[in-house]
């Protein structure tokens, strides 16, 4: 088998792999119940990639919906291109390749996107322009009597009067056995290659109070993963550090996000947070949670991020001993550290 029909058959099986994930992910009937304007142009988008079960359904869904014929001639366009799809395999499947690429062709003049028909003509092409290996056969010696081929056996001396007879006439023909034609397996889109499992590492700048006149900043980095095993998911985790707020020795927080790509290179993200913040003498702290929303625009070597959080307001709380009268007396008090407000913040990163 070759690396191009052994590519082929890799493929056709993610195509088929992935279908089932991407449909379960599919608008329902109900969502389009309230986003008309929405089932035409998917039906669109869905019959360019080939999905053309899923195109029709969402034509006649059109016509109950909305009332009309508009999508009435995108809807036997896919149907004729389902119908040639499975004659296309079937005929593949018997070895009749002639016939096979004839319908491959048919389809591609109705959608000249369409995948399956793009590799089936691949394969077959490859099938018909490799070299054949041919194997090194020794055959025997012939000699033609009255336009009769006779085996000669050489090592046996010729007796001119040989009477030779039928039976010493060679029984077989050795034939090039032909490729064998392999057979793609139905599906109904296309591999999304270019979206693949993507790592960034980020550093990150962030006004914590805005309140206060000194605007107390905080650094930060991260790690974050999009595309997720090539699916429209990311992940993040980053830590963010700063000792210039007042009443506090330190202030850290850790934070979670999921991104989610909705176009190409744009990923709008949820954050969570948890922080802990130490009074200015360090014995003692306080924790809490925070919560935010961000946009990390994503090229191919580098990525920046821009969004907001809202944080609580924070208190350290602190004791100090004092004797009076001789008896050991504890105060406590409590010390202004963050003020509830929106807390801004960017980042820029690189992408591997």
């Amino acid at each position: 088998m070759t690396m191009k029909k052994t590519i082929f058959i890799v493929i056709t099986i993610l195509l088929s792999f992935l279908s089932v994930v991407v449909c379960a992910q599919d608008k329902t009937q109900a969502y389009y119940a309230q986003h008309e304007r929405e089932i035409l142009p998917d039906a669109q988008t869905e019959f360019t990639k080939g999905n053309y079960q899923r195109a029709v359904l969402l034509c006649q869904w059109h016509y109950v919906m909305v009332g009309d014929d508009a999508a009435s001639s995108l809807r036997d366009k896919a149907e004729k291109c389902q119908t040639l799809l499975e004659e296309m395999n079937r005929l593949y499947l018997e070895g009749d390749n002639e016939a096979a690429i004839e319908k491959a062709m048919e389809l591609l003049a109705l959608n000249p996107e369409d995948a399956i028909a793009k590799e089936l003509l691949l394969a077959t092409k490859s099938s018909l322009t490799e070299p054949i290996e041919e194997e090194t056969i020794i055959t025997p010696e012939y000699v033609t009597i009255e336009d009769t081929l006779v085996y000669v056996d050489p090592n046996v001396v010729s007796d001119p009067e040989l009477d030779l007879k039928p039976e010493q006439l060679p029984s077989e023909i050795i034939e090039t056995p032909q490729p064998v034609p392999l057979v793609p397996v139905q599906s109904t889109m296309s591999i999304d290659a270019k979206h693949k499992t993507r790592i960034g590492i980020k550093a990150s700048l962030s006004t914590i109070d805005l309140k206060n006149k000194a605007i107390p900043l905080a650094y930060g980095g991260s790690i974050v993963a999009y595309d997720i095993v090539g699916s429209r998911f990311g992940g993040e985790f980053g830590v963010i550090y700063s000792s210039s707020l007042p009443n506090s020795s330190s202030f850290y927080e850790y934070e979670m996000s999921v991104l989610l790509r909705v176009v190409d290179n744009l990923y709008p993200k949820i954050i969570a947070g948890f922080f802990n913040c130490k009074n200015s003498s360090g014995n003692s702290s306080t924790t809490g949670m925070n919560a935010g929303v961000g946009l990390s625009i994503v090229s191919r070597h580098y990525c920046i991020d821009f969004g907001i959080k809202y944080n609580p307001i924070i208190y350290v709380h602190s004791s100090e001993t004092e004797y009076i009268a001789g008896i050991e007396t504890v105060f406590s008090s409590s010390s202004l550290v963050l003020s509830e407000g929106i807390i801004p913040y960017v980042s820029i990163g690189l992408v591997f």
